[in-house]
């Protein structure tokens, strides 16, 4: 049934468009909504949605990787800070550059400090330096003793390069070569005297290249 919104004249033919009485357009009686019934798509908060607009929250990484829970955190070698995904947390599953030339962390601090004037005189004096580290106790100096033995690859690497300087003397690129070789061998002795100075303990460069001294 209808109702003519201009003079309330009740109209029992529900297809009909217009007021018998006044003429006036008819309209749809609008339907109650029983109670307890919702627009589910309308009234119920959608939840779990994902809102990437939002960064993580409490540490939470993005794409389900998790940080360790109760501090289970594998310990970082040589003090190295653990590796974050820009929020401060841990992120599982990162390789660590750890240089495998360094070998610092095998040696005492206390050794290290005690003897590092004395390891610096083996690249500052060559052999001169290894006979005095040598004399004075090198044994009992395991920090030292390193030294030593990357001072002493220095020397064979020179010996070598002077002995085919001379056997191709007679040639002219060689001899070029073998003198770039030595400027380059005594740049990387100061490397090495400045790392010494900074406390450690590396394999020199370009002498570490030279496999049958290891």
């Amino acid at each position: 049934m209808k109702s003519c919104p201009n003079c309330h004249y009740t109209v029992e033919d529900n297809s009909a468009t217009f007021c018998p009485e006044c003429g006036a357009t008819l309209q749809a009686k609008e339907t109650s909504v029983p109670v307890g019934t919702v627009n589910i798509k309308k009234d119920i908060p959608q939840q779990n949605q994902p809102n990437h607009n939002v960064p993580p929250q409490n540490g939470n990484i993005p794409n389900g990787n998790i940080p360790p829970q109760n501090g289970n955190i594998p310990p970082m070698p040589n003090g190295m800070p653990l590796p974050n995904n820009g929020y401060g947390s841990f992120v599982p599953n990162v390789p660590l550059m750890v240089d495998p030339y360094d070998h610092t962390a095998e040696f005492d601090p206390k050794d290290i400090s005690d003897n590092k004037v004395i390891a610096m005189l083996v690249y500052l004096m060559g052999l001169v330096g290894v006979v005095i580290a040598a004399l004075t106790g090198a044994n009992n100096s395991p920090y030292v003793s390193f030294h030593i033995r990357q001072a002493l690859k220095f020397t064979v690497i020179e010996m070598l390069t002077a002995f085919c300087t001379l056997l191709l003397c007679w040639t002219v690129l060689v001899p070029i070569a073998g003198g770039i070789f030595y400027i380059v061998l005594l740049v990387v002795k100061i490397i090495c005297f400045f790392s010494v100075c900074s406390n450690q303990a590396k394999e020199p460069p370009i002498i570490r290249s030279f496999k049958f001294l290891t």
